[in-house]
């Protein structure tokens, strides 16, 4: 890989890279882009410009029939164009894919398609570039230097978690500092997805260490959603959902089960994080009218109601289904978050529906317990673990329905075609529905 000060200054706004055909290749090629990036003055562009560098090149590398071929990436700033191409030895047309269930993670042009200006294939020599633009709104800096630490190797190294990665710029989707835990990201780890960085790995092997479970919880998480959604829809014959919190709509999500149980079912994401709503609205863009994602803070409900967007696709004056899971734990008590239900659902039409997942340590030992909250203490938001009455609590006056507020394996058990019985999975939550 080159990306060092006298390649930049002999060509002006300009890096070319060449990656080995190993699944990091798309994890180098996004920290590099966004080095450059930053040294050109053109942070506003890293989010957008790394998510679809990243896709593409994470698109070749699935579907390369060369094997062993690497891929070349060249990036040049010209006037307010940022061009980015991707040669591939692999001559066959890109695929264009849909983020629907059985994906391993990845969207790979329909991400460019959504996100660039511009973009395209063309034929090379020895098989093919894809290539797309974004508009810089001012022109890059000349000859800035990438490396300022003088270690031209210091992609490679900041990759591989050997020192901390550089300090993130603010660009168009809000503040990203790579340094310290998402805990949107560190949930995509434990679900095996690729959108995290070194820090968000390396405080989820924390919390691994000390739960090694929670991935399997976080699947639980999931199932729990889905029998819940299942529920709601044919028992209330609810075809609105409002998903406050929900991290990347990106691997079996609101939209894609209300979808499996009726096809007329509108779904409004909420997030407070500008980073996950441009990509989730990128993700969002294709084949999804009735489905739509806003950025709104759970501490701000009659906000996060009144948004233009999400009143264009939910109804308030009819029933809704609003989705709560595994986000309340991130609002500390001080904070009131059974106020924020209560005045979530104060707004909502009778006959609606509340779905809330929460994790607990109810059971659990405490020294795990305590490393567990002391990993996230250092995260975008601490982890505050309840009690089951605490848990039910948060469902204020709404009637709890049938098997209550149990563990996520339980309920799920129990809204079963066929219940059995069983001793709550994981139990590291607890998960309930409610009626309004």
């Amino acid at each position: 890989m080159t990306a060092d000060p006298e390649q930049l200054n002999a060509v002006g706004a300009r890096i070319s890279m060449t990656l080995p055909p190993l699944g990091q290749a798309a994890g180098l090629a996004r920290h590099a882009v966004r080095v450059a990036l930053g040294c050109w003055g053109l942070d506003h562009l890293a989010e957008n410009a790394t998510l679809l560098v990243s896709e593409v090149v994470g698109n070749a590398i699935r579907h390369a029939s060369t094997g062993g071929s690497a891929l070349e990436v060249e990036l040049a700033a010209v006037g307010e164009l940022l061009r980015i191409e991707v040669l591939d030895a692999d001559p066959r047309a890109p695929t264009l894919r849909d983020p629907g269930d059985g994906d391993e993670g990845g969207f790979g042009l329909v991400v460019v398609q959504a996100l660039a200006d511009a973009w395209g294939v063309r034929p090379t020599a020895s098989g093919k570039a894809v290539w797309f633009e974004l508009r810089t709104a001012r022109p890059a800096k000349r000859g800035a230097d990438p490396a300022r630490d003088g270690n031209r190797n210091s992609v490679e190294k900041d990759m591989s978690g050997d020192r901390p990665m550089p300090s993130a710029s603010r660009d168009s989707a809000g503040d990203l500092d790579p340094r310290r835990p998402n805990v949107a990201r560190m949930f995509d780890y434990y679900l095996g997805g690729k959108d995290n960085f070194a820090a968000d790995r390396q405080a989820a092997e924390k919390v691994l260490a000390a739960a090694p479970d929670v991935p399997l919880a976080a699947l639980e998480n999931r199932q729990f959603l889905t029998q819940a959604i299942q529920y709601v829809t044919e028992h209330a014959g609810i075809q609105q959902f409002i998903d406050i919190g929900p991290g990347l709509p990106t691997r079996t999500n609101v939209h894609h089960i209300a979808h499996r149980f009726s096809k007329a079912a509108r779904i409004a994401y909420v997030d407070y994080d500008p980073a996950v709503v441009s990509h989730g609205q990128a993700l969002l863009a294709r084949d999804h009218p009735a489905v739509t994602m806003t950025e709104g803070d759970l501490r701000e409900p009659e906000k996060v109601l009144a948004d233009a967007e999400l009143r264009r696709i939910i109804d308030l004056g009819q029933p809704v289904a609003l989705c709560l899971t595994l986000v309340l734990h991130f609002i500390p008590d001080f904070e009131h978050p059974q106020d924020m239900v209560a005045r979530l659902v104060d707004a909502l039409a009778p006959g609606s529906r509340v779905i809330i997942s929460h994790v607990t340590g109810d059971g659990k030992d405490r020294e795990v317990v305590e490393q567990v909250t002391r990993t996230y203490d250092g995260a975008t938001a601490p982890l505050v673990m309840r009690s089951r009455d605490d848990v039910r609590r948060l469902f204020g006056e709404c009637a709890v329905v049938p098997p209550g507020v149990v563990y996520l394996t339980q309920w799920c058990q129990h809204t079963a075609a066929t219940p059995v019985p069983g001793d709550g999975g994981t139990r590291w939550a607890y998960g309930g529905v409610g009626i309004k």
